[in-house]
């Protein structure tokens, strides 16, 4: 199992669906609880109402050699319990968790398993890392067109599902005028100037 660590605190990281979930007895731990299985368990049924399913539920796992259900929370349920929580590292670990769901914190393999992934898709879409690079040249879609020999519609279709697979930001549409090195950049690759 995976494990992130808060100040001296190791957190076990249950991944769910590429999100970390974590044993809510393990938070207690972190928020710094003297019984941090009965503080957890008490402030979740305290405020039960503001939880919803993608923030908390319960699994069975392995605690101290012994088959048990315990109580998960995600990100968004951990930061929901510390901010209920009257601790002194509360606020620590609210800024911590908030960490976590900006992508802030690393998490333990998850890098490496979203480069991999990205590596297979894009061997696999050998004209998607092409259309990568020409968009970080700047190139519009007609003139990404122009050189892989498509219509600019299809270098649309391909650049909406490379943002949303959240590996394209943004890929000139239209028509610019760009500076002397951009317009250097074009011609070297259109190969004939840059005329469009």
């Amino acid at each position: 199992m995976n494990a992130l660590t808060f100040h001296d605190t190791k957190i076990i990281i249950i991944e769910r669906g590429g999100t970390p979930w974590m044993p809510g007895p393990e938070i207690g731990r972190a928020l710094g609880f003297s019984n941090p299985r009965s503080a957890i368990s008490g402030a979740y049924q305290r405020h039960i109402t503001e939880f919803t399913p993608d923030m908390t539920c319960v699994l069975k796992m392995t605690t101290q050699g012994q088959r048990r259900e315990v109580r998960v929370f995600s990100p968004r349920g951990a930061l929901l319990l510390a901010m209920h929580a009257n601790t002194g590292r509360a606020v620590a670990f609210r800024a911590w968790v908030l960490d976590i769901l900006e992508g802030k914190v690393a998490l333990p393999g998850h890098g490496d398993r979203i480069t991999r992934l990205t590596e297979a898709l894009l061997v696999a879409r050998p004209r998607w890392e092409r259309h990568l690079f020409y968009a970080s040249k700047e190139l519009t879609h007609a003139e990404i067109a122009r050189i892989e020999g498509i219509s600019p519609s299809a270098v649309t279709l391909d650049a909406r599902e490379l943002r949303r697979l959240g590996l394209l930001h943004r890929v000139a549409k239209g028509p610019r005028a760009p500076g002397r090195i951009a317009q250097e950049r074009r011609a070297q690759l259109l190969g004939d100037g840059g005329a469009t």
